[in-house]
């Protein structure tokens, strides 16, 4: 790296989202869904299979993020709804591929973490961690936030705010679990905003973890007047180790 962030930078994001939710395979042109290739976007078909027809794409991602990065630059693969089962033997492939290609590198995989607050369970995100950490070197969180209770309407604050902190606890203290069994390493946990009100949640979204915008959301550690939650005690105080008080 160069320039202005020369030294700042940790890893780079180098493929994103190349793997189908409705085959569990790579993402092609043919997805279902009312996008077109020439729209200006479109979130499920994927251009660069409709030019490569191969998974090759990913692998040149990666080949020349090898050659130009910093050796000590970590290089991810990142993807979202990555403890579907279905889902967890694609991106499988896809890291297999990856690591096993001529002159390509990788650092780990991005696990995005937009959560709800019954799924993915603890012992599915196990396993999906485990099944990660079996081909990359280690796993990371890199778009935490939590959907909101389905009965939740926005009256009883703070008894969302305490089951909000006890399944972020839940999930935190079983990634310090496997963190500390030989073979695993989970490097790091980024949220995915700070404020509530900011929140992406906060507005209609269709794409994976998306929110209808039609429910109250506060998914983040901190409210609209910058103050810690709850939740963020669950990082804190005893983090991985007792559950809070209910």
């Amino acid at each position: 790296m160069v320039g202005h962030y020369k030294g700042q930078i940790h890893g780079w994001d180098v493929v994103n989202e190349a793997v189908s939710d409705a085959t569990g395979s790579y993402r092609t042109d043919t997805e279902a869904g009312g996008d077109r290739l020439s729209d200006p976007t479109h979130g499920s078909k994927s251009s660069w299979w409709h030019v490569y027809g191969s998974c090759e794409f990913i692998i040149n991602a990666f080949r020349f993020a090898n050659k130009y990065a910093p050796a000590s630059l970590e290089l991810y693969y990142n993807d979202y709804n990555e403890c579907s089962p279905q889902k967890v033997k694609g991106i499988v492939e896809l890291l297999r591929a990856v690591r096993d290609a001529e002159g390509t590198r990788i650092s780990g995989m991005g696990m995005q973490g937009h959560y709800g607050m019954d799924y993915p369970t603890v012992p599915q995100l196990e396993s999906a961690v485990r099944a990660y950490s079996q081909v990359v070197p280690s796993v990371m969180i890199t778009e935490f936030d939590l959907k909101a209770s389905p009965s939740f309407d926005g009256k009883d604050l703070a008894g969302e705010y305490r089951r909000q902190a006890g399944r972020y606890q839940a999930i935190y203290s079983k990634l310090v679990e496997l963190d500390r069994e030989e073979g695993i390493n989970v490097t790091g946990i980024v949220f995915w905003g700070v404020t509530d009100p900011y929140s992406w949640l906060q507005h209609a979204s269709h794409v994976g973890g998306g929110a209808s915008g039609a429910q109250p959301q506060c998914p983040l550690l901190f409210d609209g007047n910058y103050r810690a939650k709850t939740a963020f005690y669950a990082f804190t105080d005893g983090a991985g180790s007792s559950p809070l008080e209910q």
